[in-house]
């Protein structure tokens, strides 16, 4: 739909839009002033571009899971006819994981991306970074056509500088798609109150990409649109037959959403659990409540935004705010001129505000990271960009414009380039920690580098990769190496011949990271750790080996021996509802006897590699036990309770099998005869179809 020149009033249907305020005015302009504008614009674009693609495989160091998958997913939606495993059409929700689920519309951009230029971190980023290059476009525009702020092309290099927004916006994270839709959206939305009704469509459209890009963004959206429909309703209302056709629009871009909360109405509560949502703990009501009021304010609060950053390393830069503090007066007399317009009446203010104040609401279920409130600096580059307005405007009124807007942007060139430099020579080495629980570190130059040379150069080699030094691991395996390649490589850690004695043929190259390298050294069970490669980490430490083993001649008796220690009962003392339990397990690898009895089912225990998981409760008084409640991790299970009730030496014995459970099952047993005083519960959870060593998962015990 056109857009009116700027020079002209806009179109207005409905309650005035701006009244006492200047939004919504004409500025005089003449044609060289409008010129040196669009001049500085086209700047601002290329400066954001190049401080995005400039590098961009080289910082940030890391190439994560979440940026392979939507390629790694677009690849199987394309070769089953845009359908996915299930059979949907067009499928806009993606099973990341067992169970869950995400909504990754970008799958198709990142798609179509792979399958032009092949699958690559160049290919995965480059394509990211030109379509989210609509964030500075959509900021600079609200700032132009609808703030009318003398220096609206500032937009691009307010968001280039923003150093959470530099450096997310150099990867492949779906926070970055989801806030340029929500950029895009707020653009249609105050052109549709300011010039257009027709815009409201625009707003729909891209109120919808934002909903199915993140998982995040569908609460952003939710409270976007409830603000917005409340405070907006005499506008809507004498628009209402435009309002009712983006409804309808609305409706049917909501099918996918309501097909996929029909057919799994549990997705959102599981996705919850997976984040640690104080919802699903056992506070009271009044407690969470006030839990979410702190964390929804946290996530606005500009301490946090341009006070010191406590995120985790992959999502911070050091020695940066996640917005530059130098721009903190500039944000502040934004928030101060939006807060008095919208105070005297102006429609697009209060409308920005709305906007800033939604971006917290999917944040404030959990806690408060910088991926889930990263929508919140659309807002605040639009914000920024209403404050430099009054600065910038007291400026020329006593320099020359021309002279004010050219120094203006060079001050705001210099620094994005300089943090470029800094992220390129220094970024790789800001962080030391490049493990699981620090960076990942070593996608590209495990499964795009050292694994195919493997593979070319030992033609009869199998490789096994560890998977324990980043999330997904199989993903890479995917995203990088070819089919052929693929049937050569599996995921296999050197843990596994460290437990009980594997076949180890000449063929067999393990790939893993330093700290399995030197356990398999140390540990003595092998006469021969011969290194074939390595890989080193930036800061110049040993990275990856791949290496061939040689089983020592006593491998077997050591095997035999620390399996045996491995297999001694932990006893554990814990305290639940005021007394103390003492809990005999099997031993876990991952949580404790606590987390079994906290009441937070996003808590596990993990048994190390007993089938039975065996869990013995002695109880200091003897207690009425009818029950027991059980959330296991997904599996099919059998369950044997023995009890010794009061003044009996042997055990009552009750069981129970479970079969074609759903993901993350509840079961419940009841148990038979006389409900007599317990002293002692053994609970034995025996995983079917598992072998002897598996991990046996379990959330949350409740005895009845």
């Amino acid at each position: 739909m056109p857009i009116a020149s700027p020079t002209s009033e806009p179109p207005v249907s409905g309650p005035a839009n701006g009244a006492g305020t200047d939004a919504g005015k004409s500025l005089p302009h003449d044609e060289r002033s409008v010129r040196l504008e669009w001049l500085l614009f086209s700047l601002g674009l290329f400066v954001y571009l190049a401080t995005r693609l400039w590098g961009i495989t080289r910082f940030p160091v890391y190439f994560f899971c979440d940026e392979a998958n939507p390629s790694v997913l677009a690849e199987q939606v394309f070769a089953r006819g845009l359908r996915d495993q299930y059979g949907a059409f067009f499928p806009l929700y993606f099973e990341l994981a067992p169970g869950r689920w995400c909504p990754e519309l970008q799958v198709y951009f990142h798609g179509l991306g792979a399958l032009l230029f092949g699958k690559s971190v160049l290919v995965t980023r480059a394509t990211q970074a030109v379509v989210c290059v609509l964030a500075p476009i959509a900021v600079a525009l609200s700032l132009r056509l609808v703030f009318r702020a003398r220096p609206w092309w500032v937009g691009p290099f307010l968001l280039a500088l923003f150093p959470a927004w530099f450096l997310h916006s150099r990867t492949g994270f779906d926070p970055v798609v989801m806030a340029t839709f929500y950029a895009c959206f707020l653009l249609c939305y105050l052109l549709y109150r300011t010039r257009s009704p027709g815009y409201l469509f625009g707003a729909a459209a891209f109120g919808a990409a934002t909903f199915y890009s993140y998982s995040n963004g569908q609460m952003v959206m939710a409270a976007a649109v409830f603000l917005l429909a409340v405070t907006d309703v005499p506008f809507h209302w004498t628009n209402r037959k435009v309002v009712l056709r983006a409804l309808a629009l609305a409706a049917v871009l909501a099918i996918p959403a309501l097909r996929f909360q029909a057919t799994s109405p549990n997705a959102l509560g599981r996705q919850l659990r997976v984040v640690r949502s104080y919802w699903f703990t056992s506070q009271p009501a009044p407690e969470k409540a006030l839990q979410f009021a702190k964390t929804y304010l946290r996530g606005l609060s500009p301490a946090y935004w341009f006070g010191g950053t406590d995120e985790h390393v992959r999502h911070r830069m050091m020695g940066y705010g996640r917005i530059n503090r130098w721009l903190l007066p500039v944000f502040l007399a934004g928030v101060g001129v939006a807060g008095w317009s919208a105070y005297r009446g102006s429609a697009p203010h209060r409308i920005l505000l709305l906007a800033a104040l939604a971006t917290p609401a999917g944040a404030a279920l959990a806690e408060v990271g910088i991926t889930r409130v990263f929508a919140f600096l659309v807002p605040a580059a639009v914000l920024a960009g209403i404050g430099l307005e009054t600065f910038y405007s007291w400026t020329v009124r006593r320099l020359p414009e021309t002279a004010v807007a050219v120094a203006l942007s060079v001050a705001l060139t210099i620094p994005g380039l300089a943090m470029l430099r800094d992220s390129l020579v220094n970024g790789p080495v800001w962080f030391d920690d490049y493990t699981l629980y620090g960076m990942q570190y070593g996608a590209p130059q495990v499964f795009g580098e050292m694994v195919p040379e493997l593979l070319e150069d030992f033609p009869e080699s199998l490789i096994g990769v560890s998977p324990n030094w980043a999330n997904s691991t199989e993903l890479f395996a995917r995203f990088f190496l070819t089919e052929s390649q693929q049937a050569r490589v599996r995921m296999q850690w050197v843990g596994e011949f460290l437990e009980k004695r594997l076949p180890t043929p000449p063929e067999l190259i393990l790939v893993m990271p330093a700290d399995e390298y030197e356990k398999a050294r140390g540990s003595g069970k092998f006469k021969e750790v011969r290194v074939e490669r390595q890989i080193p980490y930036p800061d110049g430490r040993p990275g990856f080996y791949a290496v061939r083993l040689v089983y020592a001649d006593d491998a077997d008796r050591l095997i035999a021996e620390e399996r045996a220690l491995r297999a001694r009962p932990v006893t554990e003392e814990v305290v639940v509802g005021g007394e103390t339990l003492t809990v005999t397990h099997s031993p876990f690898d991952i949580g404790s006897a606590m987390s079994l009895l906290d009441g937070d089912a996003a808590t596990l225990a993990r048994g190390l590699e007993a089938n039975p998981l065996v869990l013995d409760f002695t109880f200091p008084t003897p207690r009425s036990v009818e029950g027991i409640t059980a959330i296991l991790g997904s599996m099919d299970a059998s369950l044997e309770a023995s009890l010794w009730e009061e003044g009996e030496e042997k055990p009552r014995v009750n069981s129970r099998t479970f079969r074609d459970l759903p993901l993350d099952p509840t079961v419940r047993m009841s148990f038979d005869g006389p409900h007599r005083r317990v002293s002692r519960l053994r609970l034995s959870i025996l995983q079917l179809g598992a072998g002897e060593s598996p991990h046996v998962h379990v959330r949350e015990i409740e005895l009845r």
